[in-house]
């Protein structure tokens, strides 16, 4: 008796292991409030790119460069360290609403939509923070598929 109740134990175990496996679940933190995983992938490529575009500061700017350092080392592969001159026709286009507090305040407005196709990435904040925090999501969405690193389509 105590052997099957191991076993259905482990046949459960299995089982939601497998529905696990199925769901596209994604580990990311902090979690977005409301994400949806799409079909296919934008590739990380030597081409890969990254524009500002909106309200700049120097904060965002040196984010996006040590984004692309960050991927540098991740994929081990030679990126640009140079921000797009034309954002729209970056890989990744990142959008500034305006200014934020100098200094981060409780309260102060995160909020981002990150936009990834196969064909690009869009990031789009009312404020930096925003920004910063859908820069760290998009990193957290690059992955390795055999000899190819891409980031899942989501919005």
């Amino acid at each position: 008796m105590q052997i099957l109740k191991l076993g259905y134990g482990f046949m459960a175990g299995l089982v939601s292991v497998a529905v696990a496996a199925a769901s596209p679940e994604l580990n990311l933190m902090p979690q977005p409030a409301h994400v949806t995983v799409g079909q296919g992938k934008l590739n990380i490529d030597q081409g890969f790119s990254v524009g500002l575009s909106g309200y700049r500061e120097p904060r965002l700017a040196r984010a996006a460069v040590r984004l692309i350092h960050h991927l540098d080392r991740k994929t081990g592969m030679p990126l640009s360290p140079f921000l797009a001159t034309d954002a729209s026709r970056a890989t990744l286009e990142i959008t500034n609403g305006h200014a934020g507090e100098a200094v981060q305040k409780l309260g102060e407005d995160e909020s981002y939509r990150l936009e990834i196709t196969p064909n690009r990435a869009r990031i789009n904040a009312p404020q930096p923070l925003g920004a910063l925090r859908g820069m760290e999501t998009f990193l957290q969405l690059v992955e390795a598929d055999r000899q190819l690193y891409s980031a899942r389509s989501v919005d």
